[in-house]
């Protein structure tokens, strides 16, 4: 069972093989209909939220992959992050400055102190 936060309409979930049931894509925004039927047939939950706003737990595994730079508030998605999931999966950009549509810049000290 893995949690993909912020996963977008092509979460990797997708290119999964034998995909355990359960398995969640987060996501705020909103996508055509499609998105969602292709999803739903290969057996992957979506829900329309903010990472900010998750209080999932119980999945084997979280990931975070280039988002956290368009959020409000990437210590608190990590927090979710690691409520909801034994593991944690992570990947995001380091150093760049924040720019139109990402208000945040990730470092790695920042990704440290929020991992612990």
């Amino acid at each position: 069972m893995i949690i993909d936060i912020g996963g977008g309409p092509t979460s990797m979930l997708l290119k999964t093989i034998n995909l355990a049931a359960r398995s969640l894509v987060i996501d705020p925004l909103m996508y055509p209909m499609w998105t969602y039927e292709r999803y739903s047939t290969k057996g992957i939950d979506s829900t329309i939220c903010r990472g900010e706003d998750i209080y999932e737990e119980g999945y084997d595994e979280c990931w975070i992959y280039n988002c956290l730079q368009h959020t409000d508030d990437p210590d608190l998605i990590i927090k979710n992050g690691l409520r909801a999931a034994k593991t944690i999966r992570l990947f995001e950009w380091v150093d760049i400055p924040p720019h139109d549509g990402h208000p945040q810049m990730i470092t790695k000290k920042m990704l440290d102190d929020s991992i612990g």
